[in-house]
């Protein structure tokens, strides 16, 4: 008993110190209303009865400071495509910038370049100024002091921003198209999100070092009806849907806001509204619950032997929980949650450091924790992102020191990388002075973990559909990555990656491990060669989904495993930085370790060298798969973990501009020199690329620029890769010097030398090329070409590469616009003519004809296609494709659709069809088709997609998917909220189904606005999945269930309050012995609950609750009921004492039992 009564008074103690602390502060509490410098302007004010609050003829308008976390914005759009006519602009450029901290903003420029300057060293015009704010515009009209804008062509642009200390906020990049007609409209494709790439026609944050930790204000409106827009301060929001929501970050002030509301109809209202940011404010709730109690047993007490609650000894049980979010000043927060779960109260803070994914049903349950909607407009949002009882963020200034779910986000350099999403500890220190380039002067990144689960990394080849299986299942939520991988099929190189974002571009369930893309993904994408000499020009590349995640290992040793690691890269100056990283992890079998450092010499943004080396013992992934049929099968990528393996990896690349070495002889364009050198050992491994192969690869480029007439280029490559056997995988190396000219502004020649050397067939073939071309432009839009290459050396094993090429471009009419080009060589001939027929505005029709023979491939293919844009809200696409390609015939058919029936409504369709015969081998067919519409009313917001794909070969393989989703707004009081998805893939050939699934819920919430009586809650929930034996590791079993709830709770009046609860669960598994046989096991639970509360006077009430549950397979029957007096002391603490009784009858086993006793129940909160 003593030391129940010292854990009493500790759990009371940290109760008490957070009640206070929640306190109003002396410093809130005493400030006066007074007007901020950046808000005292004068207003023509329309009727207000108050500052709190805006109240319009329909709807009001508030504001509410907010101490969450929430990243600042910095973006600028414009037009991906700009219309030149005669040169110039044919309407200004209009940027248009979205910021949610631009009152921080002191000083912003936004610089515009030649596409071509890509060391962003020269722009052609930069536009600055001191007030950037939300929804601004910026223009341009295209003139620049020495350079003529001409179709074709790209511009870059970049913003920068200062604040009044002067550090730095810097955006990505963005592209923009020069054209003379823009395209009719653009198909749907996954765009790249990479904060360090570009993007065409936008530009967003990248390097963030503004502090903007005052606070942020929340501007809320509902039912705005009639209003089309709302101007707060000098930041303009559009209003959708009746509602606004808007934030800003401001410093600690207060603030009375000018805000003007204007109409569609053009009347236009100003208003003031109060807001306040305070120096210190905190937001913090937390119960402690404990009880203590007695059970007396009768009938058969061996059936709850295993429990102590019954062993007829005193028994506690008790649950702290705790959230609070604090800002202490206007550099320093903490975010702390914790909560141990009901557990003996001497067990109350095991283990308290550790995460916990050992409960699968916690986490297949998660979901059904919470209601699909509660019918009052609320939102649910995670602030803290944790596995275990613990969660502690501390932000200061620009660093941030946490213990909860984290990245380790270890991606700076080639070879060092390692980024796992774990549980535990991360300290990410960042110093406040930065480079004059924005680099933090020190950043020094830690972490260390026991992650109780393990890393994979798989990859797929496009299916030409949505639906990928992972590997593995019951992966943990919130750690998958994934990207799309364009790889170089004739080299096998990556060319580029262009990573995915959930819920934009995919759908992961992270229990059964699928991902559904929002598109299709096909297996082939286009590629470019700028080179005179060909060696395989048709190749394209091959795309692959790429995904890594963390899963839960079957194995339970692998959860006792520690891992830990970190990153330092610090700036001795604005141009030498120096890097070093380290990890280790245990693993079961062997473990790894990785160590590295890095080197980085900058001289301006367009010079500079990184150099690192990295050094691993063992295998980082151990779980490393590819598959091609959409995860149905998968294959292991080679990375083996033996004893002893380890490797080295050595990178050295740079850049210089010629323009910094010498300005006055050398422009900014197109005038630079870069070079690389890198090896890895075969037994180094890291997640990108861990497949046993050792390679090395090295090489320079140079280009120069002496005029805006003469572009030349030199180049050398050299790659060698060799297998775990030191066989070569790959041996090419070559040499090229390349040279144009424009001799006039339609007449441009150029010349090519190229040394090759390829291994093919275990062969090693070296020779050497010269190429010419002659390009002339006859008119504008009609231009002719030739190309000629010839082999002048080369050894035996080298096939001649000798090639004429002929092409061009005729631009008949304004309509008719006709290209080809035709080759013939040594090693075969292609002839590749397209021809596109604009018919009119908003109607193009094309055909195109491929020919070519070659020693590994032959093609006669014709393509017919169309565009169309039937009106401002229908376009239309189609292609078809006859294939006569490698001795097999076949067909592609492509047709899609997208139509905006009307703003709220769209919908849309595309299809793909294809099939391939070769001589003595199975025809091969894919078909594929996706319908989808999206409807999003006033009351009514549905999306609805069903796609189908086929494939026959060897095997006939069919896939049905479909994904739904609704909700509608029955009234203000009643919205129901509900989805399906639904999924199979049947085997034709073996007459099984290899997977199929069925997901979906449905639910009611009545939420009365002006009786506030009855409230009530509903949901159906259905779940089948159902899997053949296949490659993925999963560990669950094929299973059926139906759910259905209902609860309410109804205040008859101030005394009365009474609660119902009923729920069935009807469920079905089947279950597979090591012998192959199933069995199966099925429940149908009925649950029954009722409760009352009486308030007999002031303080004092009186609870009570029965249940009553039943499983109509087993015919066990479970009743109990309690009833309890409880004393509120205060507003923070109640003491209850009270009785229940249990029983239980079996009546199959005769476990029967019944069970009484009495409990006391003590609980603290604030």
């Amino acid at each position: 008993m003593n030391n129940i009564k010292k854990r009493m008074i500790l759990i009371f103690s940290i109760v008490s110190l957070g009640a206070i602390a929640a306190g109003e502060h002396p410093q809130i509490q005493n400030l006066e209303l007074i007007k901020s410098k950046e808000m005292d302007l004068k207003l023509n004010m329309g009727r207000q009865t108050d500052n709190t609050r805006i109240y319009l003829e329909e709807g009001a308008i508030w504001a509410s400071r907010d101490i969450n976390k929430i990243e600042p914005e910095m973006k600028i759009t414009v037009d991906s495509e700009v219309i030149l006519e005669d040169g110039k602009l044919a309407k200004d450029m209009n940027f248009s910038v979205k910021s949610n901290y631009g009152y921080y903003i002191n000083k912003w420029e936004l610089s515009i370049y030649r596409g071509d300057d890509i060391n962003l060293m020269a722009p052609l015009k930069t536009i600055d100024g001191t007030e950037l704010y939300n929804n601004m515009d910026i223009k341009w009209d295209g003139l620049t002091d020495a350079y003529d804008l001409k179709a074709g062509k790209q511009l870059i642009f970049r913003l920068k921003a200062w604040d009044a200390d002067g550090n730095i906020d810097i955006t990505t990049t963005g592209v923009v198209d020069l054209v003379k007609i823009k395209s009719d409209f653009d198909l749907e494709k996954f765009t790249d999100d990479d904060d360090n790439k570009r993007n065409f026609g936008q530009a967003k944050l990248m390097k963030h070092n503004i502090p903007v930790n005052a606070g942020m204000i929340k501007f809320t409106g509902t039912n705005l009806v009639g209003v089309d827009k709302v101007v707060i301060g000098k930041e303009e929001y559009s209003i959708e849907d009746e509602k606004l929501l808007a934030e800003e970050y401001l410093p600690t002030d207060r603030y009375l806001m000018p805000v003007k509301v204007i109409y569609e109809d053009g009347r236009e209202y100003e208003y003031e509204v109060y807001a306040e940011i305070p120096e210190q404010y905190f937001i913090q709730t937390g119960i402690a619950d404990m009880y203590i109690g007695k059970n007396y047993m009768s009938t058969n007490k061996s059936a709850l032997a295993v429990d102590d609650e019954y062993d007829g000894d005193l028994y506690d049980r008790g649950r702290l929980a705790y959230f609070g979010m604090a800002k202490f000043s206007d550099k320093l927060r903490v975010t702390a949650h914790i909560d141990t779960e009901e557990n003996k109260l001497k067990d109350m803070f095991k283990d308290i450091h550790k995460s916990d994914s050992s409960s699968v049903f916690e986490r297949v349950e998660d979901d059904d924790k919470f209601y699909p909607t509660y019918g009052d407009e609320s939102y649910m949002r995670r602030e803290v992102n944790t596995q275990g009882k613990l969660y502690l963020n501390v932000d200061y200034d620009k660093s941030s020191y946490l213990w909860g779910n984290y990245n380790t986000g270890i991606t700076a350099t080639e070879f060092s990388q390692y980024n796992r999403s774990l549980y535990g500890a991360k300290t990410d220190y960042k110093t406040r002075k930065t480079t004059s380039f924005g680099e933090d002067r020190l950043n020094v990144v830690g972490f260390a973990a026991e992650p109780n689960t393990l890393s994979s990394h798989d990859e797929f080849l496009g299916t030409g559909g949505s639906l990928y299986f992972l590997q593995h299942g019951d992966v943990v939520e919130g750690s998958d990555k994934v990207a799309i991988k364009l790889v170089n099929k004739s080299t096998n190189i990556t060319e580029d990656i262009i990573y995915l974002q959930e819920g934009r571009d995919y759908q992961i369930d992270d229990y059964q491990g699928r991902i559904i893309l929002m598109r299709p993904l096909s297996d082939i994408s286009s590629d470019s060669f700028d080179s005179i000499i060909k060696n395989n020009p048709r190749d394209g590349f091959e795309n692959y989904l790429v995904a890594d995640y963390e899963y839960v290992p079957n194995d339970s040793d692998s959860l006792d495993n520690v891992v830990f690691g970190g990153r330092t890269k610090g700036w001795i100056n604005d141009y030498v930085g120096v890097g070093g990283t380290y990890v280790s992890e245990e693993k079961n079998q062997y473990d790894y370790e990785m160590k590295g450092v890095d080197l980085t010499l900058r001289a301006t943004e367009g010079t500079y060298m990184t150099t690192e080396y990295s050094h691993s013992e063992g295998t980082q992934v151990d779980s490393n798969f590819v598959s091609f049929d959409g995860g149905l099968n998968f294959k292991k990528i080679d990375n083996s973990n033996i004893d002893g393996k380890n490797g080295d990896a050595f990178r050295t690349a740079g850049v210089l501009s010629l323009y910094d070495l010498s300005p006055k002889q050398f422009s900014p364009y197109g005038n630079d020199i870069r070079g690389w050198y890198q090896n890895k050992d075969a037994e180094y491994s890291y997640a990108s690329k861990d497949d046993d192969l050792s390679f090395e690869s090295y090489g320079t480029e140079i280009r120069l620029k002496p005029n805006n007439r003469l572009q030349l280029k030199g180049g050398y490559t050299n790659t060698l890769e060799k297998d775990a056997m030191e066989k070569e995988i790959t041996n090419s190396e070559k040499i090229q010097v390349q040279a144009e000219y424009a001799v006039t502004d339609k007449l441009v020649v150029g010349a090519e030398a190229k040394h090759i050397q390829e291994l093919e067939d275990d062969k090693l073939g070296k020779g050497d090329l010269v190429g010419a071309k002659v390009e002339y432009e006859i008119t504008e839009g009609t231009k002719v070409y030739t190309k000629v290459q010839t082999t002048v050396n080369s050894n035996d094993e080298y096939e001649d590469n000798d090639l004429y090429t002929i092409g061009g471009e005729i631009k008949v009419n304004d309509k008719l616009k006709l290209s080809g080009e035709g080759s013939t060589g040594d090693r075969g001939y292609s002839v590749d003519a397209t021809a596109d027929y604009s018919v009119n505005d908003d109607y193009d029709v094309y055909v195109g004809y491929v020919l070519g023979e070659s020693d590994d491939s032959d093609k006669n293919n014709v393509v017919f296609g169309q565009r169309v844009s039937l009106s401002d809200k229908i376009d239309v696409y189609q292609e078809n494709q006859f294939v006569d390609e490698n001795n097999g015939k076949g067909r592609t058919d492509s047709y899609g659709l997208d139509y905006e029936i009307k703003e709220d409504y769209k919908i849309g369709m595309s299809l793909q069809k294809g099939k391939l015969k070769k001589p003595d081998e199975v025809r091969v067919r894919r078909e594929a088709i996706s319908i989808y519409q999206s409807i999003d009313y006033s009351k009514l917001t549905l999306k609805n997609k069903i796609e189908y794909r086929q494939d026959k070969g060897t095997e006939n393989i069919y896939q049905y998917i479909t994904t739904n989703s609704f909700r509608y707004k029955w009234t203000d009081e009643y919205t129901m909220v509900g989805k399906l998805n639904y999924s199979i893939t049947e085997n034709e050939t073996t007459n099984k189904t290899e997977v199929e699934f069925t997901e979906g819920n449905i639910g009611l919430a009545y939420r009365p606005i002006y009786n506030d009586k009855i409230n009530y809650l509903t949901r159906y929930t259905y779940f089948q999945d159902r899997e053949e034996d296949s490659d993925r590791d999963i560990d669950y079993n094929d299973e059926e269930s139906h759910i259905f709830e209902f609860e309410t709770i109804y205040a008859y009046n101030e005394k009365w309050e009474f609660g119902v609860k009923l729920a069935q669960k009807k469920k079905k598994e089947i279950f597979r012995r090591e012998s192959g046989s199933n069995y199966q096991v099925r429940s149908n639970i009925y649950l029954t609950g009722l409760k009352a509360t009486y308030h007999v006077m002031h303080k004092w009430d009186i609870f009570g609750e029965y249940h009553w549950k039943v499983d109509g397979y087993e015919n066990d029957l479970e009743q109990g009921a309690l009833v309890a007096v409880n004393r509120h002391i205060g507003d923070n603490f109640k003491i209850g004492v009270g009785y229940n009784f249990s029983k239980f009858n079996d009546d199959l086993r005769r476990d029967d039992y019944n069970s009484q006793g009495w409990f006391i129940n003590l609980v603290g909160k604030f």
